[in-house]
């Protein structure tokens, strides 16, 4: 996996204090210096110095296929989605009253677990302004299908989410990449193994974990 693969924080619109020149005279922004100083760190690393990719992918699809344009844009659907499946899951735990404790183990794992994991990409979606028309109305929803999960993500998940789009493969800026304590710890077969049946804890701790540990 390569790491350091976007723009600088200048490209990308992100406001950085003046920094060090080039030999050139050139200036070197602090994200452009912090690259540097890890690539002279760890040179085992493959270090991608290309554009943000969506964006570069996004215009050579449409350029071969302008027709797929149609089809970009708010799913008018996913609405009546987080709607019927938020309102499935509270309707479970009525019809689960009284019932032994296995089935609820049962339930919560197979049933709630498909759901939450629905809603999750639910709030991807939203997070992208793709589920209504409207920030609001997206923002609503997104906060609707968290609802089920107990834990208030909908609002942090759209900025860090956001920040990944931003700031991909930049470490300590992308929280989508594990951070140097998980790189360590993780690398056995039966450790892989935990690490994904934790990565949502994992990715839900990363943006304060990351300000520790990177």
């Amino acid at each position: 996996m390569g790491k350091g693969g976007c723009k600088s924080a200048t490209a990308v619109g992100a406001v950085v204090a003046p920094a060090k020149e080039n030999t050139d005279g050139s200036e070197i922004s602090v994200l452009e210096e912090e690259r540097q100083q890890k690539m002279e760190a760890e040179p085992k690393f493959y270090w991608a110095h290309d554009e943000e990719p969506h964006r570069r992918r996004k215009q050579e699809i449409l350029q071969k296929h302008p027709d797929l344009k149609k089809y970009m844009g708010a799913d008018t659907s996913t609405k009546f989605k987080v709607i019927f499946w938020v309102a499935f899951q509270l309707l479970s735990l009525h019809l689960l009253q009284g019932a032994p404790w296995y089935t609820w183990v049962f339930c919560c794992y197979t049933l709630s677990g498909s759901i939450n994991h629905m809603m999750t990409l639910g709030m991807h979606e939203l997070s992208h302004n793709l589920g209504a028309k409207g920030v609001m109305p997206n923002r609503f929803l997104a906060i609707l299908a968290n609802l089920p999960m107990g834990i208030p993500a909908a609002a942090s998940f759209k900025r860090y989410h956001m920040e990944h789009h931003k700031f991909q493969g930049e470490d300590a800026m992308d929280v989508d990449i594990p951070t140097d304590i998980e790189g360590w710890f993780f690398t056995s077969t039966p450790r892989k193994i935990l690490w994904c049946f934790l990565q949502p804890l994992f990715y839900s701790l990363r943006p304060l974990a990351g300000k520790i540990f990177r």
